[in-house]
């Protein structure tokens, strides 16, 4: 059993294990089985996987300078998109909350109104 190999080390190994002449020592062997009677589908298969050659290796794809350029004007717009999102949600949020201010250990929200209580149960001056 072959494991977890490349193709490439199982045709190397193939090669070493029948020797210089693969193909022909695969063709007698072929041969034999043939007149014999028995099946010769694996020898079949590792003489036609010997004889394929390796599939060439993918080109890397080139980016056109042109969908370049779109991309940084997306990716820029994107950007802009996103800051402007947090500053309105941090807008929001200080809107909600109230401004909070620290003093004297204890924090108070200003609303405007008068007689309004801090979180810690005293009354705002």
């Amino acid at each position: 059993m072959f494991g977890t190999k490349k193709l490439s080390t199982i045709r190397e190994e193939l090669w070493s294990w029948l020797g210089d002449d693969a193909i022909g020592q695969l063709d007698r062997m072929i041969a034999e089985d043939k007149r014999e009677g028995r099946r010769t589908d694996l020898t079949e298969g590792l003489k036609e996987f010997l004889q394929s050659r390796p599939k060439p290796k993918t080109k890397e794809r080139v980016v056109s300078a042109k969908r370049k350029k779109e991309r940084e004007k997306i990716e820029a717009e994107l950007e802009q998109f996103i800051q402007a999102a947090q500053k309105e949600l941090s807008m929001k949020n200080a809107s909600k909350h109230g401004a909070e201010t620290r003093t004297g250990g204890s924090i108070e929200r200003h609303k405007g109104r008068t007689g309004a209580k801090s979180p810690c149960g005293r009354k705002a001056e």
